[in-house]
């Protein structure tokens, strides 16, 4: 599938994002670690169940991709993006600074308009895809 240019704007806005987010790297790792852990432990879990190569930065999927409801997708469907999520606002609230706030604020923005387009192709590709919506949350059990 051919990548859109709002795809491409939306995942430079998140990398532009991530960046200002841990920018300038100087932070006390103790005082955020249980956000900055808890996402690196979830992203870690998320490779473990879909391996790269079968996903991609862009909301597009990969022609030769396959739907993983396993794991940590039994209960989210974007896994990945809880855990950039986590860690990104770890690093942010850690610094306390505004330019990682606008990092923060960028990812945020960036994640919140790939996801409906991510589940548009992704209904699409995968007929069982509906109904796994209908029992999964978008990134936070019980919330949203």
């Amino acid at each position: 599938m051919q990548k859109s240019h709002i795809s491409h704007v939306l995942v430079i806005t998140q990398l532009i994002g991530m960046v200002l987010a841990v920018w300038p790297g100087d932070w006390a790792w103790e005082k955020g670690f249980l956000l900055i852990d808890g996402g690196i432990g979830l992203g870690i879990w998320v490779l473990w169940h879909n391996r790269p190569g079968n996903f991609s930065i862009y909301p597009e999927p990969i022609a030769a991709s396959r739907l993983i409801t396993g794991g940590p997708y039994r209960r989210i469907r974007h896994p990945m993006y809880t855990a950039l999520l986590l860690t990104v606002c770890g690093i942010a609230l850690v610094q306390n600074n505004w330019v990682n706030g606008v990092g923060l604020g960028l990812v945020l923005f960036a994640v919140l308009n790939k996801i409906p387009r991510e589940e548009r192709y992704l209904k699409e590709r995968y007929e069982e895809y509906a109904d796994y919506c209908r029992t999964t949350y978008r990134l936070m059990p019980g919330i949203y």
